[in-house]
């Protein structure tokens, strides 16, 4: 069962890669991008205990997009080679949190973005070449997935950043 609601939080900063996806292919991409943005960490003696994320600013059913994946680390964290660092945006977040099957994340998401905007919330956009984007859409995984009966799931955070 999810848990929605409505919380401030700190801004995060994250080191990772950007892979380009589609609806289709998300699940079989991020998956060995985490996992080469792990071992660049760890080779550079970065501690990686931090939650593994996904960051949308943009999302297509259609097309291709692109997504960062990345992980939570302290702020003077020095940038290994080939990665890049960026921060998520501190302030006020709608959040859903649940632990379940990562094929239902889509599904999550969509009531997250429901609950919302039956709460009246008004989601934080950013003007960019293709039109508005997000200016903080991020997946958390606190924890490492293991294989359930519905493939991979575990906990899952999902949080959209509110206009101020």
């Amino acid at each position: 069962m999810a848990e929605f609601h409505v919380e401030q939080r700190e801004p995060l900063r994250v080191i990772g890669a950007s892979v380009e996806v589609t609806l289709d292919t998300i699940g079989e991409r991020v998956g060995e991008v985490f996992d080469d943005v792990e071992a660049r960490l760890r080779d550079a003696h970065v501690d990686v205990t931090g939650a593994g994320l996904l960051r949308y600013t943009t999302v297509s059913r259609h097309e291709t997009f692109v997504v960062d994946v990345a992980f939570e680390v302290p702020v003077e964290t020095a940038v290994p080679p080939g990665l890049r660092a960026h921060t998520l945006p501190g302030g006020l977040y709608a959040v859903a949190r649940q632990y379940g099957a990562y094929s239902w994340i889509g599904g999550l998401t969509k009531e997250l973005m429901d609950w919302g905007d039956h709460q009246g919330l008004d989601y934080a956009m950013v003007p960019s070449p293709a039109g508005d984007a997000w200016e903080s859409w991020f997946e958390a995984y606190p924890d490492p997935p293991i294989m359930g009966p519905e493939g991979l799931e575990g906990p899952v955070e999902i949080g959209l950043k509110l206009a101020d």
